[in-house]
């Protein structure tokens, strides 16, 4: 199995960035990926005598010139990036801060901004009692979006983090993005991974597993009670 690569974003001025992620496999040979973000990334393999040294330098070089650390991650074939299993089951600290930042991409037309915005809208219905909530769809909608960048404060609300999670998870406009990120580290739409940024709300998975259910970040499970109820005995 492939070790987790460390991965780093560069982020162009029109909003759009690029992906370049380092490991070393089991055998100590170095991968390498790169490519345009959210899409394949072309990968080379290298061996080397001294394969850690030779990580830390090249990761040296790629900070040098603006990368910034992404978190680690495991990449498959098609460019997707997943948390490595091991890191769900760890604890890990509460954040300090979270922060979010949209990117508008200059070729993002009328069409694509509004379909974002009808996305937004209809999130925000499964959060109807969450000024912050409300304000972020009002002001988004108000300005036909421009880029924009802030934090989430305590006092916000956990709701206001899932709000945001689930932008994330159903976004379909490539040339519109949303991230969340607390200590360089990407937050993604994976709930389940996220124990950290719930903590900063002082939540668990548990207590906000309805409205995550709401908002399609976590499957409903099945009533098998009702199954059982409305589907005719085959074997009678």
């Amino acid at each position: 199995m492939r070790n987790p690569f460390k991965v780093y974003r560069f982020w162009h001025k029109d909003g759009t960035s690029k992906d370049w992620a380092i490991g070393i496999d089991a055998d100590n040979t170095v991968v390498k990926r790169w490519g345009r973000s959210f899409t394949k990334l072309q990968t080379q393999c290298i061996s080397v005598s001294f394969p850690t040294t030779y990580v830390a330098d090249q990761i040296t070089k790629k900070t040098s010139k603006g990368y910034v650390f992404h978190g680690e991650f495991l990449i498959d074939e098609e460019g997707n990036f997943s948390r490595p299993m091991e890191a769900v089951s760890e604890p890990k600290k509460a954040a300090d801060k979270i922060y979010w930042r949209l990117r508008i991409s200059p070729i993002a037309t009328i069409e694509e901004k509004i379909r974002f915005i009808d996305q937004v809208k209809i999130l925000a219905k499964q959060c109807p009692d969450n000024d912050w909530v409300s304000s972020f769809t009002v002001v988004v909608d108000d300005t036909l979006m421009n880029s924009a960048a802030g934090h989430l404060a305590v006092e916000n609300g956990v709701t206001a983090l899932l709000f945001l999670m689930a932008i994330i998870n159903c976004n379909t406009v490539g040339n519109i993005t949303l991230s969340l990120a607390y200590e360089s580290i990407e937050v993604t739409h994976l709930i389940k991974n996220e124990t950290a940024a719930l903590a900063y709300f002082g939540a668990t998975l548990d207590s906000v597993r309805n409205l995550a259910e709401d908002l399609k970040l976590l499957e409903r499970p099945l009533n098998l009670a009702f199954i059982e109820s409305t589907v005719d005995d085959l074997f009678l």
